[in-house]
């Protein structure tokens, strides 16, 4: 199995790697899956910061990039709280307008690239749930009981261009559970703004006058 890396969430850190990462979304508009990936795993406060987005999540202490599940499947980043066993699941896409949604027909349907992402994770959570009653399991996600996963696709760039498209991605975001553990569905630019609110909540909102 992938060795877990130390991690302690640093807001003041984490705050500015969020502007980097916006700034470089905001200088770029299309960016490739691999160059996104190695952007975020690079900055570790940014990755600390998307273990958050898992409510169970209360002291986030490690993380794994490219984490190996029994041998079939690798997941992009894996980052969360050991003690919880509240892990949040992170397969990254690229970053582009025309990736979320095809073009045609009048009503689009997810992208091929939307699709095959967010079934990564579906596998990713049914191998999960196949072994985590194993000694394996506990020795290495933790022994809290149960274990507590959010799946996270990030794809395209954001917000999406119309209203429709929005409400589609927020439904399926809040409303479709996979053996009772969420799947968010975010924009890269959806992601910092959602990972900003995150930090000034945790944190409390810094004093603008330091800033």
């Amino acid at each position: 199995m992938t060795k877990w890396l130390p991690l302690k969430l640093d807001p003041a850190a984490a705050r500015v790697q969020l502007s980097e990462l916006r700034d470089h979304l905001a200088a770029n508009p299309q960016l490739a899956e691999g160059a996104m990936r190695d952007f975020i795993r690079a900055r570790p406060q940014v990755v600390a910061s998307m273990g958050l987005l898992n409510a169970a999540a209360d002291t986030i202490d490690r993380w794994a990039p490219e984490l190996d599940l029994i041998a079939k499947h690798a997941c992009d980043l894996v980052v969360g709280d050991s003690r919880r066993c509240a892990y949040t699941l992170v397969e990254l896409e690229d970053a582009a307008a025309q990736s979320v949604y095809d073009t045609v027909p009048a009503t689009p349907y997810f992208s091929n690239r939307f699709n095959h992402g967010y079934s990564q994770i579906v596998d990713w959570l049914c191998l999960l749930d196949g072994t985590q009653n194993t000694p394996d399991f506990r020795d290495y996600w933790g022994e809290a009981a149960p274990p507590q996963f959010v799946g996270v696709l990030v794809i395209g760039r954001g917000p999406l261009s119309t209203a429709e498209g929005r409400r589609r991605m927020e439904w399926r975001s809040a409303k479709v559970k996979v053996n009772s553990h969420p799947i968010w569905c975010l924009t890269y630019d959806d992601l910092v703004a959602r990972l900003i609110d995150k930090i000034d909540i945790y944190a409390g909102v810094p004093d603008e006058r330091v800033m």
